[in-house]
């Protein structure tokens, strides 16, 4: 595997010491020296642009994946939040149209990209 640089080996090697136990962006970030926010893009980083097989909840953290079922599970909780997303964002377009008389001007990449 290439990582971009060491601190994304440190971290990787973090999750997979622990063999499927979750840890928090807080604690992962004590032990490299990063605070939370940063940790979480490097996560978010090895897994758009790296593929890999790192797994969250928000109330378990991140772990390395030790079965398709855990990255599945991760994904559906995704969907989930993806799905609880797109009806905030139409119930906020109604709701400017109801109050200001206007739809929205402005379009949604995802929308285009369909």
């Amino acid at each position: 595997m290439t990582y971009c640089n060491d601190l994304e080996a440190q971290l990787i090697s973090e999750l997979k010491k622990r063999r499927g136990v979750p840890i928090f962006a807080k604690d992962l970030g004590t032990l490299l020296h990063l605070d939370q926010r940063d940790v979480r893009d490097v996560i978010a980083h090895l897994i758009d642009d790296h593929d890999m097989a790192i797994c969250s909840t928000s109330k378990d953290g991140y772990w390395w994946a030790q079965s398709p079922e855990e990255i599945d599970r991760t994904l559906a909780q995704l969907i989930s939040r993806q799905r609880w997303i797109y009806r905030r964002i139409r119930g906020l377009e109604r709701a400017r149209e109801k109050e200001f008389g206007e739809r929205p001007q402005m379009v949604m990449e995802w929308e285009v990209a369909g």
